[in-house]
């Protein structure tokens, strides 16, 4: 539902801008197998605390996709958040 990605993703983007300044914010996209990866990468070092409260707002977005949305890797100073979800043909 490019609908509800949307709101995942700007979600995430809002969640990591609102809580860093002077940082690097990087998006990826991978797709392994049949699940599509979105990464957000942070490299000024997030308050852990409040990224899990926000995403756990999204969390029920993403669930609706059939996916998640975590903290998945907080080391050097680099925060990635995975938003992960099937690879499904789209009927639009």
């Amino acid at each position: 539902d490019p609908k509800l990605f949307a709101s995942i993703l700007s979600g995430i983007l809002a969640a990591v801008a609102s809580s860093v300044k002077n940082s690097c914010i990087r998006l990826t996209v991978k797709i392994i197998g049949q699940v599509i990866l979105v990464q957000v990468k942070e490299s000024n070092g997030l308050n852990s605390h409040f990224m899990d409260t926000e995403l756990q707002k999204l969390l029920p977005l993403a669930e609706k996709m059939k996916g998640s949305v975590s903290v998945t890797s907080q080391r050097k100073k680099i925060t990635t958040i995975t938003f992960g979800f099937p690879n499904v043909q789209s009927k639009y």
